[in-house]
């Protein structure tokens, strides 16, 4: 039988017509062994309007994806910005992705021997690039389509499964998209811009965690 220990945590939550549910209600947060089923925990404890930490990912509740409209179009906005060039988004991703962690690199078969101050100039580094901004915008512009948004992102996380990459990596990548972001808008990066960026994130990337666990 799991461990199952309860601790109190701040809920952020908010509900679809963009008013927030209240930041100073706490709410149980369950930290639970890893070998527990999602399905069971799903059963147990997402029933109402909170959200639960559960190991190293998140169960959302039922209104999902918890973002209030304006930080949508906060999030979309500022998103036509860096998809204007897909290629040069892209590549600042990958280069301050493999910067940061070279080592990943070799994951990439077609330009894993490529110096990476010649990475910018290799056609099919600019081709994978161009792609990753394609695959964002996909999840960006269905933001007030969960379902399409879910789907989308299941077949993502699906295809990076299967070759490999891990959970870590993707939150390492989560981290330097936000980097970016910062730097490409400059001053359009305001603190409420970069809330509703992390919340957009969280919820992406939450979903790919519960790919790769299960």
């Amino acid at each position: 039988m799991p461990v199952v220990k309860e601790r109190n945590e701040n809920h952020f939550c908010d509900d679809e017509t963009g008013s927030a549910v209240s930041r100073a209600r706490r709410t149980r947060v369950v930290v639970v062994q890893p070998c527990q089923r999602l399905s069971e925990l799903k059963r147990q404890y997402v029933a109402r309007d909170i959200s639960y930490r559960i190991t190293d990912f998140f169960i959302f509740c039922q209104r999902y994806p918890g973002l209030t409209e304006k930080q949508k179009k906060l999030v979309q906005n500022t998103w036509a910005v860096i998809k204007k060039d897909e290629v040069g988004s892209g590549m600042a991703v990958m280069t301050a992705y493999f910067k940061k962690y070279p080592d990943y690199q070799r994951h990439f078969t077609a330009f894993m021997d490529t110096p990476l101050n010649e990475l910018p100039a290799n056609k099919r580094f600019q081709a994978h690039c161009a792609s990753i901004i394609t695959a964002l915008s996909n999840v960006i512009d269905s933001l007030h389509d969960p379902g399409l948004m879910e789907a989308s992102l299941i077949g993502l996380a699906e295809r990076h499964k299967k070759r490999g990459q891990t959970e870590e990596q993707f939150q390492n990548l989560k981290e330097v998209i936000l980097e970016v972001l910062r730097q490409a808008l400059g001053r359009q990066f305001t603190t409420e811009v970069a809330e509703a960026w992390s919340k957009t994130l969280d919820v992406v990337f939450t979903k790919i965690y519960q790919v790769f666990a299960s």
